[in-house]
């Protein structure tokens, strides 16, 4: 019967001091895991406003690419009526002054490089062939 005290005394001495070791330290354990938490929440706070600065500089570079767009279409009306323009000026003489000519070839590899179609080639390649050249 002894024995059958000291073991349940020394059970009891054993989750009495489990007991007291998990009362000091889950505080602290508490408080470490609500730390490590909180940095989770933060890294996925700041996750969300990368992806969401992410979508935003998307939408800008949407309209951007839109808005070049539109400026490389006027871009090309603009350098179609020039080239026209002056066509049509010394059209009827089918002559034309070389100042003219260096300008509607410089105004051609503007259009060509902004995408220009083949009207404009036709009415630059003529005058080229087939018009005379004054100083």
């Amino acid at each position: 019967m002894k024995d059958l005290l000291r073991i349940t005394a020394e059970i009891l001495g054993l989750l009495i001091s489990g007991g007291t070791v998990l009362c000091v330290t889950l505080p602290s354990l508490r408080s470490f895991l609500a730390d490590r938490l909180s940095g989770i929440d933060k890294t996925h706070e700041q996750l969300l406003e990368i992806r969401r600065l992410m979508e935003e500089q998307k939408a800008t570079a949407d309209v951007l690419k839109r808005e070049a767009e539109l400026q490389r279409q006027v871009d090309v009306c603009v350098l179609r009526d020039l080239i026209t323009t002056a066509y049509y000026q010394y059209a009827q003489e089918k002559r034309i002054p070389v100042y003219a000519l260096e300008n509607v070839t410089a105004l051609y590899e503007l259009y060509e490089k902004r995408g220009g179609n083949s009207y404009v080639e036709s009415l630059v390649n003529q005058i080229l062939d087939e018009w005379e050249i004054v100083s």
